[in-house]
């Protein structure tokens, strides 16, 4: 069951002059006509890079274009709120009983003199009606204490839009529309990169300052076909970088740190199919790239992190590995000091 939801939404008009951008996809589908309406759902774009960034990519977050269509034998005047669409959105994630519902940054204020917008729809014509965008993130439904997710994770969804249109009667329900997030841990020409955290729970410090470190553990696949030459040396400081967000967090450089020379241990081949532990762990936080991240409050923190190699002469195989990979995401949780 969907709950009604008020949200804001971005409500645009359902006509294209010249020279605009192009018009919005149309339903493939249409559900069943309440007071002579039906609903129409596109999600665009329907597949997204896990833990993408939002604020960096237009296309990292999804938007969910409402349409309506009369059913009915006779033309229907429709009416486009200013600033609220009495809309709310289910996200299912198949296999699962998952449900998520996304969150929103606040609207843009009205300007002076707007008002709802009426529209008349002929017998058979369809009207984009809504868009819901500016997504914020997204929030477990159902759970008012569960976690909130900036991205969603990795996985296909079910979609489905519910609510009140101006001028119907009744309350509509979308059919299904397809969401496939991709997972972060993609392979970048044949390598893949794993990490693993020693636990996924840790606590502010007495102090306040930052919390309690955690170890992390990396794994390198070659999941190619060809021999890939890896450079391990000063790991962390060289070739390693991490993302991290949540409710609080800060970087400060880390300074200048003295690295021993390289060793030939530092520079291994990894033979197609096969894996490599790298020889030592890592804290966090820590040292990655140069920069501390420093967490002082509360709460759920996401991780990122990627391995990075442009150089060919930083590692001795003449079949070295250049480019960038993401390993999975983390999550931790950080709890309050005792």
């Amino acid at each position: 069951m969907i709950r009604t939801v008020t949200l804001a939404a971005t409500l645009l008009a359902p006509t294209v002059a010249p020279g605009q951008p192009p018009p919005i996809p149309r339903p493939a589908s249409w559900s069943a006509p309440v007071d002579g309406i039906a609903l129409g759902l596109v999600v665009a774009p329907t597949r997204l890079q896990e833990a993408s960034d939002p604020d960096r990519d237009h296309d990292a977050a999804p938007r969910f274009h409402v349409h309506i269509k009369n059913a009915s034998r006779r033309k229907r005047r429709i009416v486009v709120p200013v600033l609220h669409a009495d809309l709310s959105c289910l996200i299912t994630r198949h296999g699962t009983k998952t449900r998520f519902e996304p969150t929103f940054y606040p609207p843009p204020m009205p300007r002076p003199g707007d008002r709802p917008r009426a529209y008349t729809v002929a017998p058979g014509d369809s009207m984009h009606y809504a868009t819901m965008d500016s997504i914020s993130g997204f929030r477990e439904a159902g759970r008012p204490r569960g976690r909130w997710y900036r991205a969603l994770p990795a996985g296909s969804y079910t979609v489905r839009v519910a609510g009140t249109v101006g001028g119907v009667k009744g309350r509509l329900t979308s059919r299904p529309a397809s969401l496939k997030v991709l997972r972060a841990d993609q392979p970048v020409d044949g390598l893949r990169l794993a990490v693993q955290a020693d636990r996924i729970r840790t606590r502010v410090r007495p102090d306040g300052r930052d919390i309690v470190p955690i170890t992390l553990r990396l794994t390198f696949h070659n999941v190619g076909k060809r021999a890939l030459g890896l450079d391990l040396h000063a790991l962390a400081r060289r070739s390693l970088r991490l993302e991290v967000s949540g409710p609080s967090t800060s970087q400060v450089d880390a300074g200048a740190a003295s690295q021993a020379a390289p060793k030939s241990a530092d520079r291994p081949t990894l033979a197609p199919g096969r894996r490599l532990a790298a020889r030592s762990s890592l804290s966090f936080p820590g040292d990655f790239g140069g920069l501390v991240y420093q967490i002082n409050r509360p709460g759920w923190y996401q991780l990122r992190l990627s391995y990075e190699q442009r150089q060919r002469s930083r590692c001795g195989a003449n079949d070295c590995w250049t480019g960038r990979v993401h390993a999975n995401l983390l999550w931790l949780q950080v709890l309050p000091a005792r």
